[in-house]
């Protein structure tokens, strides 16, 4: 019986990150830019949703009498503005079943009732893993929420997996 090595990578062979397809010019674009006009009615909900008891989001006389004089919306409210997209020119090529990976938020001003925001999308990351069941393609999508003033109120990123 004749042994035969593993074959070897070699420079002429594509590593994993050479085969992923995609449109590497919309990394790091702007692709979505939606605005949103912040309700009393939406930080309330939300809040009732997620079980929030802090009365700077619930209790609007409480509120009036803190540090902000009025109710604010909780950190994690600009989480209910993002949506699960990629560019419309990604031309990502490998089909799958696609899937919420993560998310955050990164909280920076109070986002408060009466607030416009604007929120800008873009692409920051498109990678490869293998895990127990195969390939997955991870893409990065970060969030910038600016208020009506031009200010940067919060970033807030999520990721998702598209696996065989």
């Amino acid at each position: 019986m004749t042994r035969t090595s593993p074959p070897t990578m070699t420079a002429a062979q594509p590593t994993p990150e050479d085969t992923l397809l995609f449109n590497r010019e919309a990394l790091g674009r702007d692709f979505l830019r939606a605005t949103h006009t912040v309700t009393r009615d939406m930080v309330l909900g939300f809040s009732l949703a997620i079980g929030e008891t802090n009365p700077l989001f619930i209790d609007e006389e409480a509120a009036a009498r803190g540090p902000y004089g009025d109710i604010i919306a909780p950190p994690a409210f600009v989480a209910s503005f993002i949506r699960l997209e990629e560019p419309p020119d990604l031309n990502l090529r490998f089909e799958g079943t696609i899937y919420m990976a993560g998310q955050w938020v990164e909280p920076l001003l109070p986002v408060r009732p009466g607030d416009t925001l604007t929120c800008t999308a873009r692409l920051t990351d498109v990678y490869r893993k293998t895990g127990r069941t195969g390939d997955m393609v991870f893409i990065v999508v970060e969030h910038n929420f600016h208020n009506q003033h031009g200010d940067l109120v919060a970033r807030a990123g999520r990721s998702h997996v598209r696996r065989r």
